[in-house]
């Protein structure tokens, strides 16, 4: 397959203006925190126009949220992997496609079913700008790797070098240890509403209480720690300016998000431990 510059250019000016908005989103979330799970506040935000006014005020099942959020993503690697020409379905291409599916499988059909559901809401706004993101995250990703890069960029011998192992193993463990994360997070709420958690101190919302073990003695949000190893670890394995840019606007987004949970938890709980960071132990 014949690629002309002129798709690669404009993919690479598109990305970096994509890189770039993600630089001026974590600005602004260092000052305003998206209006969901723990800081869910519906209707919060004071917008003027019929159309923001009713993206801010309906409100969505949860898990249906979840479901609609994260699907463009995976959608269009999977459209990109079937469209693509055959020298574009090399085995390295096509394992860094099936991890990307694997990873989104389980934050589109199983995730949001192990949250307990309990009536919660979620914005269409919230739903909204995240389906736009993943749906950016998707196309900048999936036409580069699938699409238009040189077809020589990937191969066999890929998978043979250090940093497709180091990427691999990074990954993996991002994965299962945000699984983990999530599983712990996901118990202690079902053991708040069961009642089993007795002593323990609850939010006023009676949902939340201080996560114990594993990664949560060190860092208040380690569900995004892993998820930021598991990314990192992409993109050491296919070393491209795309999943890079996936990478810079994982921080962009769960780097702020965290900072805001530590400091929800040192208000809410003044027991909370004063040594655990925000996302990255020991340091932030």
């Amino acid at each position: 397959m014949i690629i002309t510059q002129e798709p690669i250019a404009f993919h690479y000016l598109l990305t970096t203006l994509w890189i770039g908005l993600a630089l001026i989103v974590t600005v602004v979330l260092q000052f305003i925190t998206a209006g969901y799970g723990r800081h869910s506040q519906p209707g919060r935000f004071k917008v003027k126009g019929q159309c923001w006014v009713i993206l801010n005020i309906i409100q969505m099942n949860n898990r249906l949220t979840w479901l609609l959020m994260e699907i463009p993503s995976p959608t269009l690697i999977l459209y990109f992997m079937v469209t693509s020409e055959p020298d574009h379905r090399d085995v390295a291409r096509l394992l860094f496609g099936g991890l990307w599916l694997i990873h989104y499988f389980q934050r589109c059909f199983i995730f949001p079913f192990r949250i307990p559901s309990n009536n919660q809401t979620m914005d269409l706004l919230i739903c909204t700008c995240a389906f736009g993101f993943n749906l950016c995250n998707g196309y900048v990703v999936g036409r580069w790797m699938f699409i238009i890069s040189p077809a020589q960029d990937y191969s066999f011998s890929t998978l043979q070098t250090l940093s497709f192992f180091i990427g691999i193993i990074m990954f993996v463990y991002g994965f299962a240890s945000n699984i983990i994360c999530d599983g712990m997070l996901v118990d202690l709420k079902k053991k708040i509403s069961s009642g089993k958690k007795e002593g323990e101190q609850v939010d006023p919302s009676g949902r939340y209480a201080v996560p114990r073990g594993y990664l949560f003695d060190y860092v208040a949000a380690p569900n995004y720690f892993s998820e930021i190893v598991e990314w990192t670890g992409y993109y050491i394995m296919t070393q491209n300016y795309f999943t890079l840019s996936f990478l810079v606007w994982n921080l962009a987004n769960l780097v702020p998000r965290a900072r805001t949970h530590l400091k929800w938890y040192r208000t809410t709980f003044p027991t909370y431990p004063k040594e655990r960071k925000a996302v990255f132990p020991f340091l932030y």
